[in-house]
């Protein structure tokens, strides 16, 4: 009886020990003072792991791994991905992000009147993802916005989403465009909306530069954007610093100073509300449009009210340019 209450004693305060000890290796917190990212591997076995969040200091020995695997009430089976491991995090819950599987989400974003080429270049050069593109889909056919991905996923499956994106975008928003525009198609709509997507940064003037373009389709007068010049000469090879009155006589299919009626094809790829000013522009008869030299513009209905703009414009301009000499 006595060896029995021995032994029975030993086995208790053994198992208490381990208990004390598991719950030690388990909720300790880790060293790391910052956030670490671990990637799991197929392949990864547990040497590998327990390597990986010794080296990143989310565990001070790896037989902490080993002791928490075999002690934790819950099957410990780390699946294939990429996790953030928050500062300080214990073991517990390390092993439950990676039990867990859910794998870190890393961003794109694709900013608003932006060219396809760009959009691709960003692409590119976004990390943990793999393929290259090589072909540059076509103007205006991808949507703006923030994609997420997780590491190893395919380039072009983002750049599937953003071109699904746009055509369900696209076809939503051309269901309920206003009557009677010069529009016919929602390529026609894209185009437009590329054009005002460059004219004006500024949301609440959208509807409106959209409304004085409509108005030039209506009565067939060229639409004179700056920025469809710039895009052609660019199409070119040809990037001038300044456009120049000499560069709006220069003959390409986006000049829409020296060709009526919509360019050839988008200029940019527009964002949603470029998209829904166009095919909902406000109501009124501005034909011109001019900057005011404070990010926004001025709008008139005759061209002798638009000269009387343009000289405000350029005396705004002269003066600010006369105050930045003084002062330095």
């Amino acid at each position: 009886m006595r060896l029995t209450l021995l032994f029975t004693f030993l086995a208790v305060g053994i198992g208490i020990a381990g208990y004390v000890l598991a719950d030690f290796v388990t909720n300790s917190a880790g060293r790391n003072e910052s956030a670490e990212i671990i990637l799991v591997q197929p392949g990864d076995g547990d040497n590998t792991i327990s390597w990986k969040l010794y080296r990143h200091q989310i565990i001070p020995n790896r037989f902490y791994y080993f002791l928490a695997k075999y002690t934790l009430s819950e099957l410990f089976v780390p699946k294939v991905g990429e996790y953030e491991i928050p500062a300080r995090s214990t073991l517990a819950k390390t092993m439950g992000i990676l039990n867990a599987g859910v794998s870190l989400q890393r961003k794109v974003t694709f900013p608003e009147g932006i060219t396809s080429q760009k959009i691709i270049s960003i692409l590119n050069k976004s990390p943990f993802m793999r393929g290259q593109i090589i072909d540059v889909p076509e103007e205006g056919s991808l949507f703006p916005d923030t994609y997420f991905y997780t590491h190893g996923m395919s380039r072009h499956e983002i750049l599937k989403k953003a071109e699904q994106k746009f055509e369900m975008t696209l076809a939503e928003l051309w269901s309920d465009r206003k009557a009677n525009l010069p529009i016919t198609s929602p390529r026609q709509a894209v185009i437009l909306a590329s054009i005002v997507e460059q004219e004006t940064g500024q949301p609440e003037e959208r509807a409106l530069v959209a409304s004085v373009f409509i108005n030039r389709l209506n009565l067939k007068m060229p639409l004179q954007s700056d920025p469809t010049v710039i895009y052609g000469l660019e199409k070119k090879g040809v990037a001038p610093k300044r456009l120049l009155k000499k560069h709006l006589k220069e003959m390409h299919e986006w000049n829409t100073y020296m060709l009526r009626g919509l360019p050839k094809t988008a200029i940019s790829n527009p964002g949603l509300a470029s998209l829904q000013a166009v095919l909902n522009p406000a109501s009124g008869d501005y034909l011109y449009f001019v900057a005011d030299g404070l990010g926004g513009h001025r709008f008139a209905k005759t061209l002798d009210e638009h000269n009387r703009n343009v000289r405000q414009y350029r005396k705004f301009m002269a003066d600010k340019n006369q105050q930045e000499t003084i002062r330095k």
